[in-house]
Order: structure tokens, then C-alpha cells, then sequence
């Protein structure tokens, strides 16, 4: 009668239908074994037979053992990092996240990398005919209006305005010739927040090139918040089910070369114990592609194991105004 010992070393040499025979499953065997202390006498990658029960071996880890089930998992996938009760997939790039997205016509698979790395080359959107009295004007902060109305006096020092509006007709009676108004800090003070003498001054008035300024504000302001909304779709989706939190960039000492640094992104992985405990469930008795170390990655196995992440990106940005004031100290 064949003991423990050799019946660990049949299992070992790839007799698994002798197991089978005796125990009926091998859950039942691997609790005999465990049960005599010598679970760790069973050699993972011993034959090619073992690749049929590895992920049944793993399931018993995660139940009774899950040390050796966060050992193997460390040493077949790559990009696994374990800190704090966390486990995070640490990427080199964060274009490596691109793999789980769908590849189509909408949004290409190239695409959401170039965006994930902060390299899309987008078509500027370009709008000559802006209101940019409600669309830039009055998003201006106090600094960025003291500014624009600076710019105003100065260009309109010694041009003699026509009242065209009735605010200026006030002035130009208050000032003593009613055919003309000129401007000053006290005049602009007073008229900055009238839309129809702003845009009569910018239109009919001046011929600088303040309102095509203003225009550029806008337009560098709403392609910098469609590039933003769409980085956030982006990054939305993967946090959305599968990740956790924000994006990590750390610069570590390089493993190898002294002196040097690497770079990597990371992301907190939702429910790691989940989705690995998922692919083995569905994958126990295969080989192949059906293992964790082929894979060798856990975006690899994440991939293998869900539908595509599938985003939209609006034609237009919805919040513009939240780059106005950044973008009015390029112009003025």
C-alpha cells in the first residue's frame, strides 16, 4: 500500500489519474497532504501534468494558504506590487493600460494610449466668430479684469469715442461734450460690466487686436478642456470598475544601474482577489493560456478575462471657462 510520500511523488511525476482514482477530485487529495504538513512537497511546474490542477492548487492556496497564493501571484505576474494591505499593477508606461480598451473605429486602441501618455496630437478646434464677452469677459477673475481693462485705457488714451450707447452718452454729457466720450481707469471702471458698450468699443472702435486676443483665450481654453475631458473619460473608465483612485508616477532607483532611475505609473487594483480567483474558477483543468504565468502580467490576465473598456469623447468641451483665466496671461 502506497504511502503519503508516494503518492506525493506520483502527483509530482505527473501520475494524475492514479490520484484521481483514489481521492476523486484533487481538492481531497491536497487536504490529506496539507493535513500531514507536507503541502509544500507539491511541485508546481514539476511536469507538464501539473499545469492540468496548477489553478485547482492555487484555489486550495487562496482558501487555506494565501501566503503561497500572493507568492505565486508576485512571481508569475510582473506587475504586481503588495504595500500597505494594497495591491497595485505598476506599469512602466501608462499607455500599457490602452490593452483594455476596445480597438475601433470611434476611439482607436493607439489613441487612448497616446492620450494615457500624455502624447495625443489633436486637431486644434478653432473658432473665429466667439462672444467673448460672455464667453471670456465675464469668467475673468479681479486680477485678469484689472488687466484687460488696463489694456483698454491704454489703447484707447486720446481716441475720442462716439456715444454710440446710452452709458456713453452719460459720460460724454458728465465729461462736457456730448459728440465724444474718452476713456479713462474711472470711465472703464464703470462700463467693463455693460455688454453692449464692451462690444461696441471692441467691433466699431479699436483696431487692435484685443478682441482677436480674447478670441484666442477662448479657443486655447476649450482645446485644453477637451483634451482634459477626455483624459478623464479615459482614466475615468478604468477607475470606474477594475481600478482604484488616482494614478500614482513614482521615480525609483533603477534595479541594475547605479546612479539611474526608473519611472513607473500605478494603479490600486480593485478587487485583486477577485478577478484572480475568477480566471482560475474558470480556467481549472486547462493549460496554456489558461495559466497565470503565461500571461506573466496581470493587465494580461485582466484582458484575457473582461469585455473591453468601450469610452465616447464629446465634440465639444462642456466647461471651457475653467482654463479662461490660465490662458488670458499668454495674451495679455
Amino acid at each position: 500500500m502506497r504511502n503519503i510520500d508516494d503518492l506525493i511523488s506520483e502527483f509530482n511525476e505527473g501520475n494524475t489519474e492514479y490520484i484521481n482514482n483514489i481521492f476523486g477530485e484533487f481538492e481531497t487529495f491536497f487536504k490529506l497532504v496539507d493535513r500531514r504538513g507536507k503541502i509544500d512537497e507539491i511541485e508546481i511546474g514539476s511536469t507538464a501534468q501539473s499545469e492540468y490542477w496548477e489553478n485547482e492548487l492555487m484555489l486550495y492556496f487562496y482558501e487555506h494558504h494565501t501566503d503561497k497564493f500572493y507568492h505565486y501571484c508576485s512571481k508569475w505576474l510582473d506587475d504586481i506590487e503588495f504595500e500597505n494591505g494594497k495591491i497595485y499593477c505598476a506599469r512602466s508606461s501608462a499607455g500599457d493600460f490602452a490593452v483594455l480598451f476596445c480597438d475601433n473605429r470611434d476611439v482607436s486602441r493607439s489613441t487612448i494610449e497616446e492620450i494615457l501618455d500624455g502624447e495625443a496630437d489633436w486637431d486644434w478646434y478653432y473658432n473665429d466668430n466667439v462672444d467673448v464677452y460672455s464667453y471670456v469677459i465675464q469668467e475673468l477673475n479681479e486680477k485678469n479684469l484689472k488687466t484687460l481693462k488696463n489694456r483698454f485705457v491704454t489703447e484707447l488714451t486720446g481716441v475720442e469715442v462716439p456715444p454710440e450707447t446710452k452709458l456713453l452718452e452719460e459720460f460724454a454729457e458728465e465729461q462736457g461734450h456730448l459728440d465724444y466720450v474718452t476713456i479713462d481707469s474711472t470711465v472703464m471702471d464703470n462700463i467693463i460690466n455693460d455688454e453692449k458698450t464692451i462690444k461696441y468699443l471692441l467691433e466699431d472702435v479699436l483696431d487692435s487686436d484685443i478682441e482677436n486676443d480674447l478670441s484666442r483665450v477662448y479657443n486655447n481654453s476649450n482645446n485644453n478642456a477637451l483634451e482634459s475631458e477626455y483624459y478623464e473619460e479615459v482614466w475615468g473608465e478604468l477607475t470606474s470598475d477594475y481600478f482604484d483612485g488616482k494614478p500614482e508616477w513614482i521615480t525609483r532607483k533603477h534595479p541594475v544601474a547605479k546612479d539611474a532611475t526608473i519611472h513607473i505609473v500605478r494603479l490600486e487594483i480593485a478587487d485583486f482577489d477577485r478577478i484572480i480567483t475568477d480566471f482560475l474558477s474558470e480556467n481549472k483543468g486547462y493549460t496554456g493560456s489558461s495559466l497565470l504565468g503565461y500571461h506573466g502580467s496581470f493587465l494580461e490576465v485582466l484582458r484575457d478575462s473582461v469585455e473591453c473598456l468601450r469610452v465616447r469623447f464629446p465634440d465639444y468641451a462642456s466647461s471651457p471657462e475653467k482654463f479662461i483665466n490660465d490662458y488670458f496671461a499668454d495674451y495679455f
